[in-house]
C-alpha cells in the first residue's frame, strides 16, 4: 500500500522488486478511481477507470504497457460516449462519438494518430456539421465526404 501527498492511495503487490498482479488507486475518502493489472511494473489487460460518484468513466486494454484495441468512455448513465481503436498508444482505427443519450456525434478513422478518409460530424440536434464534415489526410479536412 502506498500514499501520495493529496490521500489517495495504491494497492499492488510486488514480486522480485516490481509491481506485478493487480493495481488500484483510490482517492483519500477510499473510492476506487483506477484499477488493473501489472507485470513486472507494466500495465497488462483491461483497465476500468472510475468517477468519484462510483459510476465507470472508461475502460480499455494495454498490452505491454500501451493502449490498445478498443478504448470506452462511459456516462454517468453506462452509455458509451466515444469508442476509439488504438495500436501501441496511438490512436489508429475507427472513432465514433456519441452524446450521452447514445445519438452520433463524429465517425471516422485515425491512422497514426491523425484523421485520415471520411469523417462526420453531427450537431446535437442531429443536423450535419458541414464545416467539419468531410476528407481528411494528416488531420486536415482537405476537401468534401468521398464516396467508395
Amino acid at each position: 500500500l502506498r500514499w501520495s501527498a493529496d490521500g489517495e492511495t495504491i494497492q499492488t503487490t510486488w514480486a522480485d522488486g516490481e509491481e506485478t498482479g493487480p493495481w488500484v488507486r483510490k482517492d483519500a475518502q477510499g473510492r476506487r478511481l483506477e484499477e488493473g493489472g501489472l507485470v513486472a511494473g507494466v500495465r497488462t489487460g483491461t483497465w476500468t477507470l472510475w468517477r468519484v460518484d462510483g459510476s465507470k468513466q472508461g475502460e480499455g486494454e494495454y498490452v505491454a504497457g500501451k493502449r490498445a484495441g478498443t478504448w470506452r468512455t462511459i456516462s454517468r448513465e453506462g452509455r458509451t460516449t466515444s469508442a476509439a481503436e488504438y495500436v501501441k498508444d496511438c490512436l489508429h482505427g475507427s472513432y465514433l462519438r456519441f452524446t450521452p443519450n447514445g445519438q452520433m456525434l463524429a465517425r471516422g478513422r485515425y491512422e497514426g494518430g491523425r484523421r485520415c478518409g471520411n469523417w462526420e460530424f453531427w450537431n446535437e440536434d442531429q443536423s450535419v456539421n458541414s464545416e467539419e464534415t468531410g476528407w481528411y489526410e494528416a488531420d486536415q479536412r482537405t476537401g468534401p465526404l468521398r464516396t467508395p
